[in-house]
């Protein structure tokens, strides 16, 4: 492969910034409150350790490979879940405790069981937002093409 010209330099270096951002703002959506009720997502941090921004050929590639990524990210169909599971999901939470703890993921297990799960996109607004933050910071720079850097 030859040298790159300054025109891929630069694009290369962009697609990194922004690629960067977005996983950025992927992982702050699994962590910070947001939507109707302030939801955060994570619980165990096992979604958020599985992310990843990876070079792949052509540009990056933004994965969370924990087996029910998808299914936070776009809600899944009605299916069972332990109880047990959901147990420690509702005293870590929700803080509740005992018997309590106990009927309300009873609760729980039987919405899933009859609608499934809602979706909470923690990547999909992550490129808007990853781009709006680049624009943001990039707004009045320049980029030289001649060396594929910002400058001030």
């Amino acid at each position: 492969m030859g040298k790159k010209s300054p025109s891929q330099k630069a694009a290369d270096w962009i697609a990194f910034e922004l690629a960067t951002m977005i996983f950025a703002r992927s992982q702050e959506n699994l962590t910070e409150p947001f939507g109707e009720k302030d939801y955060v997502i994570s619980d165990t941090g096992l979604l958020l350790a599985s992310g990843s921004l990876e070079r792949i050929a052509g540009g990056f590639k933004i994965a969370y490979r924990i087996a029910y990524a998808d299914d936070v990210e776009y809600g899944s169909d009605p299916h069972h879940v332990a109880l047990k599971d959901l147990h420690g999901w509702v005293t870590r939470k929700l803080g509740l405790q005992g018997s309590h703890a106990w009927a309300v993921a009873k609760q729980i297990q039987k919405k899933i069981a009859e609608e499934g799960t809602e979706m909470r996109p923690y990547l999909r607004n992550a490129t808007d937002l990853g781009l709006q933050d680049f624009v943001k910071k990039y707004r009045n720079k320049t980029i030289r093409l001649s060396e594929g850097e910002k400058d001030g």
